[in-house]
């Protein structure tokens, strides 16, 4: 303590104390900000589990004969409108005319 370089050497390593805890301060800023992303995407990825694992059990929990009775009435609707577009098709000024007069 008597030494006359002890108060250089107690002032150079207060300095550099001082400049290890501001560094660590920033880096902890900065755990802070990517611990709070990584919580947002864990909260988005949580409900996009949700969703799909809705999504998912409604096709697994379909009534088959329900969606079946559904899909032979959309085949039956979609052959009416192809019979429909084949006569509208078919149909010509010169025919309308001819069948009028």
């Amino acid at each position: 303590a008597n030494d006359p370089n002890f108060a250089g050497l107690v002032a150079d390593t207060q300095t550099s104390l001082t400049g290890a805890i501001d560094a660590m301060a920033t880096d902890a800023g900065v755990l802070g900000m990517r611990q709070a992303t990584l919580t947002s995407t864990q909260t988005r990825l949580s409900d996009l589990r949700t969703v799909l694992t809705g999504q998912v059990s409604d096709g697994e929990d379909a009534d088959m004969a329900t969606t079946l009775s559904r899909l032979t009435q959309t085949q039956t609707q979609l052959q009416s409108l192809y019979q429909l577009t084949a006569t509208v098709s078919s149909l010509s000024l010169v025919k309308y005319l001819g069948a009028g007069g």
